[in-house]
């Protein structure tokens, strides 16, 4: 059983200080950052703890962008989105044989920049509504790689 222990808050300013856009959070003397940025679907967590079933909504999108981010920031998050996929990718490898993974589609095609939070609630929408479907087609219990759907490109 995993348990954890301290302030909330902490460990929120902590899951939210994302390297390059926000400063470390201080804990007890200790800098801490978002997690996510080293592993963002501790998959390896789960299985340590003896989870046969493991359901991951991935954040982020794997889809090809139509255009170039136009900023710093845009770049900056599309290459961190690269890095988290290509780390699921690697753990759905090691770790499909182990226990029961059901990886939830991304939304794609997406032509919303993730610094631009002004289409959250359609995303939000979308997501359930793509979701919704993949649960009722029992899809996730294929066993093959389920995080682009077919005809949809790689983001590169």
């Amino acid at each position: 059983m995993c348990s954890s222990s301290g302030p909330a808050v902490d460990a929120v300013l902590a899951s939210a200080a994302i390297p390059g856009i926000y400063p470390p959070a201080e804990v007890e003397g200790r800098c801490y950052m978002d997690g996510g940025t080293v592993n963002n679907t501790p998959i390896s967590r789960a299985v340590s703890l003896g989870a046969e079933v493991v359901w991951v909504l991935p954040t982020g999108y794997a889809c090809a962008l139509q255009a170039a981010p136009a900023s710093a920031l845009g770049m900056a998050l599309h290459g961190l989105t690269v890095l988290i996929h290509q780390q699921l990718a690697a753990d759905f490898t090691r770790y499909r044989d182990q226990v029961d993974l059901r990886v939830a589609p991304p939304l794609c095609p997406l032509n919303v920049s993730r610094a631009d939070f002004s289409h959250t609630a359609a995303l939000i929408e979308r997501a359930e509504r793509s979701t919704t479907a993949w649960l009722d087609s029992g899809s996730y219990r294929n066993a093959g790689w389920p995080l682009i759907p077919p005809g949809q490109p790689v983001a590169a």
